[in-house]
């Protein structure tokens, strides 16, 4: 594995010019901690994105979510002329974020679209120096990156570092506290007996440790959606598809009563509920959806 250090002044020439001393690195570090000291954990993010974007001088500041089954980043937090824009998602393949995300922070003072000419995202913003940092959830596996990125080389390379790496750890934190609340606020409001939680834009989906284990998977964290959809009846599946679809498109509500097959391979009524969460413009970015059991009640019909 090559170290960050290594990759740093192997694939970055020296900028010209002066770069802000030691002193000034650490008194605009202390003056972005006493700005995001007083935020609230649930503010934070769209905080520091901001902070971190006037801080470093970057042009675009991002934080992204990575989803691991399908490679793709989708950003969190996006800034760019010191607004907030909607968000995008991206393939990690030929990127700089899928450098930073495998081997650790790294910075390209210059020239990062020569050096990665598969990311066409970076040439046609123009991009010119680039540094990333990865963030990790709980258990220690990475759950996405932050990044700063310049339309001219960069110059305070040892500033960017410390605004990346410093906040690291609050960030990956403050993501992973935002859909735990989503999903525990929708299990309050359901009672139900598992939720699920699908990225629509990466693909991903987090599941509840009650509904994974009425699936029998003993994994935890990130799942792949088609291991719920697999365990649905095949007479229940187009329902399924049809009802989700018209949710998607249409806003019409997604909910119906389907059988899931639970770790001993017996098939189960559930009541299947969800709710998508859409930007402004309407487009579903997340569905968060629950199953609660009547299969009882069926039964005794």
């Amino acid at each position: 594995m090559i170290s960050s250090t290594a990759l740093a002044h192997a694939h970055e020439p020296v900028a010209s010019g002066s770069s802000p001393s030691s002193r000034e690195i650490n008194a605009q570090a202390a003056a972005l901690a006493l700005r995001l000291a007083p935020v609230a954990d649930e503010d934070f993010l769209s905080a520091y994105a901001l902070a971190a974007y006037e801080s470093t001088g970057a042009d675009i500041f991002m934080i992204g979510r990575l989803n691991p089954y399908s490679n793709l980043m989708r950003s969190v937090r996006l800034v760019r002329e010191g607004r907030f824009l909607e968000p995008v998602t991206y393939s990690l393949d030929g990127t700089p974020c899928a450098r930073a995300a495998d081997t650790g922070a790294c910075i390209y003072r210059s020239g990062v679209a020569g050096t990665f000419p598969k990311d066409a995202m970076l040439a046609e913003l123009g991009v010119e120096g680039y540094a990333g940092a990865p963030l990790h959830a709980h258990d220690g596996q990475v759950l996405g990156v932050v990044v700063a990125m310049t339309a001219s080389p960069i110059e305070n390379d040892g500033a960017i570092r410390q605004v990346l790496d410093c906040y690291r750890g609050r960030v990956a934190a403050a993501i992973e506290a935002a859909e735990r609340a989503e999903r525990r606020d929708w299990a309050i409001a359901e009672a139900t007996n598992g939720v699920w939680d699908w990225d629509l834009t990466t693909g991903g989906a987090v599941v509840t440790d009650n509904l994974q284990a009425l699936l029998g998977d003993s994994a935890r964290g990130t799942l792949d959606l088609s291991k719920i959809e697999a365990a649905i009846h095949p007479d229940d599946k187009a329902r399924h598809t049809t009802a989700l679809h018209d949710h998607l498109k249409n806003n019409a509500p997604y909910d119906l009563r389907l059988r899931l097959r639970d770790a001993a391979g017996a098939y189960r009524w559930y009541h299947s509920r969800g709710k998508a969460l859409r930007n402004a413009g309407g487009k579903p970015l997340r569905m968060i959806g629950c199953f609660s059991d009547i299969h009882e009640l069926i039964a005794g019909r």
